[in-house]
């Protein structure tokens, strides 16, 4: 099984997937309520390992893990542009659980983890090789993908489909 980007996730197959949602750091609610999603964020492809996914300045990001029926143990580092080694272990998520609540929300399947101050963050999945999401800028964005980066995020971009606050 490998790692797939697709507009609106990173995939693992059947098993996981994994959807990056922005949101303006300064409508942000204080901690511990997750922001309102102002639009998923398309992770581009650099190598069978590496994706890259742009953020303006004023937005911040969070990771929506979907479990399949047999999702496996997902393990989440954030590292720094200052750290060295594998960065900081974010969360460990059991895929043996189902249901989760956090920050106050219980979405069946889904977990949100809020990211802030991110500049990569690596994700292992049980029985895969790590993988590595760079949040880059719109320009380096560009740089590397050869793609046009989203336009900066506005609170009307806001949408409630089932999967977001």
């Amino acid at each position: 099984m490998h790692w797939t980007a697709a507009p609106s996730a990173l995939a693992l197959g059947q098993a996981l997937k994994l959807s990056f949602q922005r949101y303006l750091i300064a409508d942000a609610p204080p901690l511990p309520a997750i922001p309102r999603s102002l639009g998923v964020l398309e992770p581009a492809l650099l190598d069978d390992r590496h994706f890259v996914v742009a953020l303006h300045d004023e937005e911040g990001v969070w990771i929506a893990v979907e479990f399949g029926s047999t999702g496996p143990l997902v393990s989440i580092r954030c590292s720094n542009d200052d750290e060295d080694g594998n960065g900081a272990l974010v969360e460990q998520i059991p895929g043996s659980h189902r249901n989760w609540m956090v920050a106050g929300f219980d979405y069946g399947d889904l977990r949100r983890i809020a990211l802030d101050e991110c500049a990569s963050i690596s994700i292992e999945a049980a029985h895969t090789d790590e993988i590595q999401v760079d949040l880059v800028d719109p320009a380096t964005f560009r740089r590397l993908t050869g793609r046009e980066p989203p336009p900066p995020a506005k609170q009307e971009d806001g949408y409630g489909g089932w999967l977001l606050p």
